[in-house]
């Protein structure tokens, strides 16, 4: 019975991503990210726009401010960039506002975050017990980030071929995945003798991340790590489960 609140952070973009060059272009950017959210199952009473947001909001942004001294944010960022200050003072607002007495009051809350966020989360929690308000200290989840589909790289918007987007063509997405880093091993003879790596297979770490039954995923490991799944055969499950999955999603 938790209450939810998903921002969606069409200010947030603007100031703190140099490609993005207007308030409207960040605006469209927001409600396509809001679609795909909406389409996973996400209702539409638990999201709210930064740029609409009621003045109480704005007012909390401020009081904030006053609470961040230059040392204290550089010593967190490392710099003193005035889009990544308006930014981050906007993140804090976000996390924190909902225990305004005109939205749900002081309540225990939870936020998920990337664990390279934690020094944010801290001086977020910091911030909450220096305020003028009863706020509970906020707690975080710290989530591990999917890797990109080629070795040792991170998904990028900036780089289409280190990531599957939700929006791709279906051929795309088969076209990216054969092209994926595996855990294979460098020969068929190695490998049932060896066993694969799932660690260090991206097809296998899409299907851990999102794949709903956690039974079919062990059973894919065990076998893969046997050697007896090939990297080939790992692709082909996970492609077929993809696609399927993105033709829904896609058309939702």
């Amino acid at each position: 019975n938790a209450k939810n609140y998903f921002s969606i952070a069409d200010i947030d973009g603007y100031t703190s991503r140099p490609k993005i060059k207007s308030m409207d272009e960040a605006k469209v950017l927001a409600v396509d990210n809001l679609s795909h959210v909406l389409a996973l199952g996400l209702s539409k009473k638990d999201v709210y726009v930064q740029s609409r947001k009621e003045p109480e909001y704005y007012t909390l942004t401020l009081e904030i401010s006053k609470k961040i001294t230059e040392n204290m944010f550089k010593a967190v960022y490392g710099h003193l960039d005035v889009g990544k200050l308006a930014a981050n003072l906007m993140q804090y607002a976000d996390i924190l506002h909902p225990q305004l007495k005109s939205y749900e009051g002081s309540m225990p809350s939870i936020t998920g975050i990337g664990l390279d966020q934690d020094p944010h989360a801290k001086l977020c929690r910091d911030i909450a017990k220096r305020l003028p308000y009863n706020f509970e200290v906020p707690s975080f989840l710290y989530f591990r980030h999917q890797g990109g589909l080629k070795e040792g790289a991170k998904m990028s918007s900036s780089d289409p071929d280190t990531a599957i987007f939700l929006d791709d063509a279906l051929e795309d997405v088969e076209k990216k995945l054969k092209k994926a880093f595996s855990g294979g091993r460098d020969s068929l003879e190695e490998h049932r003798k060896l066993g694969g790596i799932p660690e260090k297979d991206r097809a296998y770490e899409i299907l851990l991340f999102h794949h709903p039954k956690d039974k079919f995923i062990e059973k894919i490991y065990h076998d893969y790590k046997s050697g007896k799944l090939l990297s080939g055969e790992i692709k082909e499950i996970c492609l077929e489960w993809l696609l399927e999955f993105l033709k829904k999603h896609q058309a939702k």
